[in-house]
């Protein structure tokens, strides 16, 4: 899979205080939990998920929980190709839940295992 373009990925995971690392067959994620503080109080992340592949030094999905403007939470994916929402929620849904649904989304985008190219096949000439 191709990493992330949007490169703000950097700043959270050298600024934004880690929640926890969960290794998964096939990947891992590191989950950053924002604060509320006078200084993050216009964040506009109050969770995100950096998705890698193995041995990966960037990460290939982002799995969000954001606000937007009205008020409105929203679980949004990101990879190489961009942001789509995938849930939309009146309420900040609990870390836990968030953690659930992330893990669950980057368990059903990511692969199992690297894809191998296959060994050519011999063939007996005529």
């Amino acid at each position: 899979m191709e990493p992330l373009r949007d490169l703000t990925w950097m700043k959270y995971l050298l600024t934004g205080p880690p929640a926890e690392k969960a290794e998964r067959t096939g990947f891992s994620a590191s989950f950053i939990a924002v604060p509320r503080t006078k200084a993050r109080h216009l964040e506009r992340y109050r969770y995100r998920a950096f998705v890698f592949e193995p041995d990966a030094r960037s990460p290939v999905l982002a799995v969000n929980l954001e606000s937007d403007i009205l008020g409105e939470y929203l679980l949004t994916l990101e990879d190489s190709r961009g942001r789509s929402v995938l849930e939309r929620y009146d309420r900040e849904p609990a870390y836990e839940e968030f953690r659930a649904r992330a893990l669950e989304e980057a368990g059903r985008r990511m692969p199992l295992e690297p894809e191998k190219s296959e060994p050519p096949r011999k063939t007996d000439a005529p």
